[in-house]
């Protein structure tokens, strides 16, 4: 008997300062569409090992694999500089929230 897909949530933050913040968005993705690891490894045509290292943000992995993972799974990165973010991102973050509540 396989075993229940259980989506994850998206981590509460848009910055990815690490590995492990970047794999998490990956997987919450991946798990948000209904797809295990195996099926999303072949759709986006790459391994199950790398795309699992990816995910658990223990693997160091060339940029243009992230990016074919992230086109892959409808992801897009953007980059900003500390103040761009301070000043137009999370203003739009708060707002954002405070319209979820």
């Amino acid at each position: 008997m396989a075993n229940k897909l259980v989506p994850k949530k998206f981590p509460t933050s848009p910055f990815i300062e690490n590995t492990k913040d970047l794999g998490a968005f990956i997987r919450a993705q991946r798990t948000q569409h209904g797809l295990v690891i195996d099926e999303a490894a072949k759709m986006l045509g790459v391994s199950v090992d790398l795309l699992s290292g990816v995910e658990n943000g223990n693997r160091n992995v060339g940029i243009d694999k992230v990016l074919q993972i992230l086109s892959g799974l409808g992801l897009k990165m953007s980059i900003f500089t500390k103040k761009q973010a301070h000043y137009a991102v999370l203003p739009a973050i708060e707002t954002y929230n405070l319209k979820q509540t």
